[in-house]
């Protein structure tokens, strides 16, 4: 999660957005890789065995836990955003209605004394 976030430096992305996507974010083809990558350079071995087994594993859990949390977090996580999003689109209503007010000046109103 930590390199996803590193990664996501300066993009703007509320930090609700980048834990989402580190949880999401790609766990298992670098672990695939390193596992491929300890097999060439030692060989076959309980060492190595056992080192693969525990990348796959690993794999394995992630893609169980991502499956499980996937439906519930995306919801989570639109609802959320569609929130925010309504909370911003109300404050630049509110904006826009006090600028036209601004800029239609004062409004005369109707005296009684004109009837």
């Amino acid at each position: 999660m930590l390199p996803v976030a590193l990664a996501l430096l300066g993009t703007r992305l509320t930090s609700r957005t980048v834990v989402f996507m580190g949880w999401f974010g790609p766990r298992g083809l670098a672990s695939i890789v390193f596992a491929l990558l300890a097999v060439e350079e030692l060989g076959e071995g309980a060492l190595v065995e056992q080192a693969v087994a525990t990348v796959a594993l690993t794999v394995m859990l992630s893609v169980v836990l991502h499956g499980l949390t996937a439906g519930p977090l995306g919801r989570r996580y639109v609802r959320l955003s569609q929130a925010e999003t309504e909370a911003e689109n109300d404050r630049g209503s509110d904006i826009r209605a006090r600028r036209l007010a601004h800029e239609q000046g004062p409004q005369e109103t109707p005296s009684a004394s004109a009837s």
